[in-house]
């Protein structure tokens, strides 16, 4: 998972050690995503990432989540031949990535893009989480009327200082 330590990478995080996945988080907060159970957590450094890769599976990870956008072509070099990546948002500093076309389809790739989850997709992971027990992470609280700007700063900072 890239871009772990946000909103989203956290609860991912939280829910695929509920559902007995090996989690291989990339952040620049390892404790946090320790804390949350992540089995390997490492920082942004490509070729460390694919050590790391290399080490801890047989060929790849059988899914990446990208949640930067710029780190996209790193989730793909992650994957094992017919993996799956899902990206969302873009937070990184820029829109535009470039891959290797070839890599993607010669490996049998699976790219998701995903913008928004519908209502019956927050019920089903809501239900799932008060069924199982799990608990969210919530890095904090804050007025409704100061929500969102505190939002605003939280992505942006990419979680750093909170």
């Amino acid at each position: 998972m890239l871009g772990g330590s946000g909103g989203i990478g956290t609860a991912l995080t939280i829910l695929a050690k509920a559902l007995g996945a090996r989690v291989i988080a990339v952040t620049t907060r390892p404790s946090l995503l320790k804390s949350l159970g992540a089995d390997v957590v490492i920082g942004y450094d490509k070729e460390e990432l694919m050590k790391v890769i290399n080490e801890n599976t047989d060929g790849g990870v059988d899914a990446a989540i990208d949640s930067i956008g710029d780190t996209l072509p790193m989730a793909l070099d992650t994957i094992r031949p017919g993996g799956t990546v899902v990206t969302f948002g873009v937070l990184g500093k820029s829109s535009t990535v470039q891959i290797d076309i070839r890599r993607f389809y010669l490996r049998h790739t699976r790219l998701i893009g995903i913008h928004n989850a519908s209502k019956s997709y927050l019920k089903e992971v809501i239900n799932f989480m008060v069924n199982k027990g799990v608990r969210p992470f919530i890095s904090k609280v804050t007025s409704i009327k100061d929500a969102p700007p505190a939002l605003h700063e939280l992505m942006e900072s990419r979680g750093r200082g909170w």
